[in-house]
């Protein structure tokens, strides 16, 4: 009898050797804690079109083999370009305020994201405010419309193959004020962030996608958030650098294991964890 392989993706919270003090990332404990072979395709900082597009190509792969399908999403402000690279939105103006105000904590890896896509995040978002005519909330929920397509996709890819699979979410799906707060200008109200971003989930939560992955048995749900997990847990690498650490990735395989083999939902409560407010008030 064949062994089982895991297939995951995600970003650098499920890449391997990502980091000296953490070389193994959560998806390897989980495939030896079931006894299973793995294949690891994840990137670190990649978008969910590529946590998508490499999940589907490698399943492609093993059609018809005993496969599990696991995957852990980014965020939707993370757009993908043509040669699989990926820009996030958000990070530039990020770390643009963080060059001004804290430029202890810049890195050298901060420096060059910087220098290498400030130019062509600029353009993005040009891009499309001129063709939405500045209207935030049209942006916004084409974007988040993008990440939960991918979401369903990858589900009724799975339940169409018969492939075992569960999913959920490292970053934010709904993103944060970022999303907005990365459309207005210096010298517009930065309050117009928080408002707009309060009406989007308002709006997300009436759309078809996220009723049926509300439903879902194979997500792990809006309320729950590895990234605020990690945080709030201090399972992570250092203050700078809020990556699990060995600990943490352990743990992220147990939720995983506990999910897939005993149906158990995380728990908002699960070691200290508490869901981030604003996601649903």
């Amino acid at each position: 009898m064949s062994t089982k392989t895991l297939i995951v993706s995600g970003d650098s919270f499920t890449v391997p050797n990502m980091h000296d003090i953490a070389p193994k990332p959560w998806a390897s404990y989980l495939a030896e804690k079931a006894g299973w072979n793995i294949i690891n395709v994840a990137k670190g900082g990649a978008s969910n079109h590529y946590i998508f597009n490499s999940m589907i190509d490698e399943l492609e792969k093993h059609r018809g083999e005993d496969v599990c399908a696991c995957v852990l999403w980014s965020e939707p402000l993370r757009i993908n370009l043509f040669d699989s690279s990926c820009v996030i939105l958000n990070s530039v103006k990020y770390l643009l305020n963080k060059a001004q105000n804290h430029p202890e904590e810049m890195t050298h890896a901060h420096r060059e994201y910087v220098k290498t896509n400030h130019a062509i995040t600029r353009k993005i978002v040009d891009d499309m405010k001129s063709k939405y005519d500045e209207n935030f909330f049209e942006i916004y929920d084409k974007m988040i419309n993008h990440t939960l397509r991918f979401f369903k996709l990858f589900e009724d890819y799975c339940d169409h193959n018969n492939i075992k699979y569960s999913h959920a979410s490292c970053l934010h799906p709904f993103g944060d004020e970022s999303a907005f707060d990365l459309l207005i200008e210096p010298d517009e109200d930065e309050s117009l962030a928080s408002i707009e971003f309060k009406k989007g989930l308002q709006r997300i939560k009436k759309s078809s996608y996220y009723n049926q992955l509300s439903n879902s048995k194979n997500y792990m749900g809006f309320e729950f958030s590895v990234s605020d997990w990690i945080r709030q847990t201090k399972h992570y690498i250092s203050e700078f650098s809020h990556h699990p650490n060995d600990l943490g990735h352990q743990k992220i395989a147990e939720i995983y294991y506990d999910f897939i083999f005993n149906n158990k939902q995380p728990s908002i409560e699960q070691d200290g964890f508490m869901r981030p407010v604003y996601i649903y008030d």
